[in-house]
């Protein structure tokens, strides 16, 4: 007839009892009492009905879970810690038939338990165990690792062992309709999709210790010398000294072939202590371009790329050919002044004959000679390769007209830019046909009277009125390119003047340096008091050329061009080339110079087009579709015809 509260304080009070007299308990009454009450506890149980049973189950299980919720978070780790302490102790005395009838009721109770469980608890179990092997694997040392993974293999192997002829048969049925399902699974394009952007959603930024590849996540393993017991330590020692470790978390990896190679003790065929060590790529060719590259390339290899049906991902059909490239040609044809000009605009062509090109892009005739020079000493296959430095003598024989307008270009001119070469079109086996002019000559003379530009501009006006344009003049100030440029870009919806297309454009050029810093050339090259662009020496081009270290010179060559150009000079190629860059543009310049009329085009990919035009070196002007016929001004005449006098000091080496 006891209330509630009278059995709590009962309880409460049985539980400070029983607590009192275990704790004056000596250890052989304690093994006495656990003794009798064990036996006690059997003897109740065997007695029990199978309802009896099950409702003691139910309320120890409330028990037990009331308990628990109560807990502190100490408390929950005494009592995991005492519990394992006493399986570990109970099992360490069992027999093996005593283990063989535990672990046989353990799994039967188990996959009793698991039949009764809906989805959500199934699930829910998963996950919770899922996360709790995650965490102890965390914190397990290695040899701890390696003593799980032996204990599971003996595991495994012994209760395959015990199987009979039917359990094999359906395991592997089981195991075969697990992976059927798993396989029709991945089967939706949604999934594989899916599934492939999880692989590769961290990047192949794991690197492999032995053979240094850099892979993704699911191809590499943990590198732990522990568990390679078959490996030659010494093996294990010249891997550890050459790792890498990953930037990611720090761990040490390595590819599943070369995991497997050392597991059976054997030396990886890929690692770089098998002698596949590749050396360092050296300055010479580290800065070629992709067409330079190219160009030097002992052969030039053909195959047809197709789309494949499913995904579009190419691949090669049919076979592929590597065909001899005349590397010597290159050197000998290439067009360069003797003041060794920095930039060509060269297109490389399958066939000569084709209208359309495969690769556009600048070279550098220096860096293109420096390479072939450094191979030439280093590398056998380029030492039949003969390197023509005296160009010139060969090349009068050829053409003395195209020749001697090079070299007029060379004599100190302090009024004039040089002009931008077409083109030069190479096939696939670098073949060049010089069938475009490539500079112009002293023009000079051209600039003293108005009447002249005036000439030149009505020649450039017929030249574009043949593309449907018309000149559409800007101040002759020395920001005329910007000025025609920034015309054009207004037309676009963009709100920039000169000024401010001149800043963006030197931003963008001092962040992206390492891309244009190269088309900076060395401003001392003859010994004439004045340097390529034709101004006269000053301490810092003598202080850049007395330099030893090729890097350090660019990078003062390219510190003083952005000063030079926010300050105000000439706008060139390389500005060019960035404002094309920044804006997406794909710009048209219509050029008149000496040798005739052409048409430069910069980032021919571009997404808006826009043209300008270029008379004579010394004005550039925006060209617009027909409305009115706009002539030159009297001002920018007579600002283009003094130009070289009064903004010597700005000049830079355009490209035009």
């Amino acid at each position: 007839m006891e209330t509630e509260p009278q059995t709590l304080v009962r309880r409460t009070k049985n539980t400070a009892h029983t607590s009192q007299a275990r704790a004056m308990e000596t250890e052989p009454q304690t093994d006495v009492r656990r003794t009798k009450d064990a036996a006690h506890t059997s003897q109740a149980r065997a007695m029990e009905t199978e309802p009896q049973t099950l409702v003691r189950r139910t309320k120890n299980t409330a028990h037990t879970s009331q308990a628990r919720a109560m807990e502190t978070e100490p408390q929950t780790l005494v009592r995991r810690t005492k519990n394992t302490a006493h399986t570990s102790q109970a099992r360490a005395m069992e027999t093996e038939p005593q283990t063989l009838v535990r672990r046989t009721k353990n799994t039967a109770h188990t996959s009793q338990a698991r039949a009764m469980e809906t989805e959500p608890q199934t699930l829910v179990r998963r996950t919770k165990n899922t996360a709790h092997t995650s965490q102890a694997r965390a914190m397990e040392a290695e040899p701890q690792t390696l003593v799980r993974k032996n204990a599971n293999k003996q595991s495994t192997s012994r209760k395959r062992s015990n199987e009979t002829q039917q359990e094999i048969v359906e395991r592997k049925t089981k195991n075969r309709r697990t992976m059927s399902t798993i396989r029709h699974c991945t089967k939706t394009i949604d999934v594989v999709i899916d599934k492939f952007l999880t692989k590769v959603r961290t990047g192949p930024d794991f690197v492999c210790t032995s053979c240094h590849r850099m892979l993704y996540r699911h191809t590499v393993v943990r590198f732990k010398p522990c568990k390679y017991t078959k490996a030659d330590p010494d093996l294990l020692e010249k891997l550890s000294k050459h790792a890498h470790f990953s930037k990611i978390d720090g761990n040490q990896w390595v590819c599943k072939t070369c995991d497997g190679s050392i597991t059976r003790g054997v030396m990886p065929a890929q690692a770089t202590i098998n002698g596949m060590e590749l050396d360092s790529e050296p300055h010479e060719l580290k800065c070629l371009n992709a067409l330079e590259r190219r160009l030097i390339a002992l052969r030039v290899p053909f195959m047809k790329m197709v789309a494949l049906p499913t995904g579009k991902q190419k691949c090669i059909h049919g076979p592929a050919v590597n065909v001899p490239s005349k590397v010597d040609t290159v050197c000998d044809i290439l067009p360069r002044l003797p003041s060794e000009c920095q930039l060509v605009p060269l297109k490389l062509k399958r066939k000569l004959s084709y209208k359309g090109h495969y690769l556009y892009d600048y070279v550098s005739p220096e860096r293109l000679s420096n390479a072939l020079i450094w191979l030439k000493a280093n590398n056998s296959l380029y030492a039949h390769i003969n390197i023509c430095d005296d160009w010139v003598t060969n090349a009068i024989a050829d053409d003395q007209e195209l020749v001697m307008s090079m070299l007029e270009q060379d004599e100190p001119m302090h009024d004039s830019h040089t002009n931008e070469p077409e083109p030069t079109k190479l096939d696939a086996n670098s073949s060049i046909a010089l069938d475009v002019p490539t500079t112009s000559a002293d023009i000079s003379h051209t600039a003293s009277s108005g009447d002249s530009i005036s000439v030149h501009s009505q020649l450039l006006g017929q030249f574009v009125g043949e593309h449907g344009l018309v000149i559409h003049d800007v101040p002759g100030d020395g920001n005329c390119m910007f000025s025609s440029v920034s015309y054009q870009l207004q037309h676009l919806g963009h709100d920039v003047n000169a000024s401010t297309l001149r800043e963006m454009s030197v931003d963008y050029l001092t962040d992206n340096g390492d891309r244009y810093s190269h088309f900076v050339h060395q401003s001392v090259d003859s010994n004439d008091g004045y340097n390529a662009d034709n101004e006269p020496l000053d301490e810092e081009d003598s202080h850049i050329a007395s330099l030893a270290d090729p890097e350090e010179q660019r990078l003062l060559r390219w510190g003083k061009y952005l000063r030079r150009l926010s300050d105000g000079a000439w706008g060139d190629h390389i500005a060019l080339t960035a404002i094309a860059n920044l804006f997406s543009l794909k710009i048209n310049t219509f050029t008149l110079n000496r040798s005739g009329t052409n048409v430069v085009t910069v980032n021919p990919c571009g997404e808006h087009e826009v043209n300008i035009g270029l008379i004579m070196q010394y004005h550039f002007v925006g060209l617009d579709a027909p409305v009115t016929t706009p002539t030159l001004t009297n001002s920018s005449l007579a600002c283009a015809s003094i130009r070289h006098d009064s903004e010597v000091d700005h000049m830079t080496d355009p490209l035009w």
